[in-house]
């Protein structure tokens, strides 16, 4: 593994952020105020944000654009990112009044950058994690460049030293309307993707037309276009199937941009009807093949099922925006 989790927040509403995040606290939103002239997640002051619960890992790396219209009174009132370990606070990261960046254990200061965070402009802010009593190590990026770069430190503040949760904003208390889109988050582990990426941008896209199987049924009309609405509108229009590989695929709208693909996370929005095992695959379709992913069980619930891809399924090499636009994405029942 190495990346984990990607949230450009375009894809769906504010009903549906728990089907992204796993919980939220004090009510963030979904606007249409993205940098990129998208949607990004809104709080109304640093006490509102999102919880990512992921597995425990000694080392984390976040990355997102952020925008905050005003500066907090001081560091207590100002974090916005702390990784946990269950219900203990290991590390978290403070903006100040200067607009500088500060690093803790729960509360005593590792270190504070010197690159000044500009109110009502987007940065790209980045952080790394590794949990330990003596080899601790606390790194910041702003747009790019390190800020702060500790290394021997005491990052451990419990029993574990791993973090297995991380929540952004929501521990401070600060007014100001922030903003946050474009976000990653990788694990330390597998060699590829296990540090900073640096500035991305998320690009959300959805299916434009008729693929090469339509073998699900629709609840009325084409297939494709019950699954293409800009955020997911539920039993208002769907596809359902009771037969094991039956597959949907879809052409896609282009990208519209260019450059280097990190990855490419592939979604589906989709629950079972019915008692017993139902399980969903994302899939690609690249050069008139298959290749659905890794199937998960579904529950009565909607849900989000997700695969991570940091390389193409047909080449094994790194995506191009040309094969992007021309595969058909879609969906298998595996189970």
């Amino acid at each position: 593994m190495a990346n984990r989790f990607l949230d450009g927040f375009d894809h769906y509403a504010t009903a549906d952020l728990t089907r992204m995040w796993s919980s939220l606290v004090s009510g963030p939103t979904i606007t249409a105020n993205g940098r990129n002239g998208g949607s990004c997640l809104e709080m109304a002051n640093f006490a509102r944000g999102v919880v990512k619960n992921l597995d425990s890992q000694a080392t984390w790396i976040i990355g997102f654009a952020f925008r905050t219209s005003a500066l907090p009174a001081n560091f207590a009132n100002g974090q916005f990112v702390t990784f946990i370990d269950t219900g203990t606070s290991h590390v978290d990261f403070r903006l100040g009044p200067a607009g500088t960046i500060q690093a803790t254990r729960h509360g005593t200061a590792l270190g504070t950058g010197t690159a000044v965070i500009a109110v009502d402009t987007w940065t790209y802010l980045e952080f790394k994690v590794t949990i330990s009593d003596t080899v601790g190590v606390v790194v910041t990026k702003v747009n790019g460049v390190t800020d702060l770069n500790l290394s021997s430190q005491d990052t451990r503040n419990g029993a574990n030293a791993s973090a297995n949760i991380i929540q952004i904003i929501a521990n401070g208390s600060a007014s100001a309307t922030i903003r946050l889109d474009d976000l990653y988050i990788h694990d330390g582990t597998g060699g590829v993707d296990d540090d900073f990426w640096g500035d991305i941008r998320i690009v959300a896209k959805s299916v434009d037309g008729a693929g090469n199987s339509a073998q699900f049924t629709p609840s009325t009309g084409s297939n494709w276009q019950n699954v293409d609405d800009a955020t997911p509108n539920g039993d208002t229009d769907y596809n359902e199937s009771s037969t094991v590989n039956h597959i949907d695929s879809m052409t896609t709208a282009a990208l519209g941009v260019t450059g280097t693909v990190k990855g490419v996370n592939l979604l589906a929005y989709a629950r079972k009807t019915d008692a017993g095992v139902g399980s969903l695959a994302p899939l690609w379709r690249i050069s008139g093949t298959d290749y659905p992913g890794t199937g998960v069980a579904l529950s009565t619930d909607y849900t989000y099922v997700s695969q991570l891809y940091r390389v193409s399924p047909a080449t094994s090499s790194a995506f191009t925006t040309s094969e992007i636009d021309g595969a058909e994405i879609g969906y298998k029942r595996t189970a």
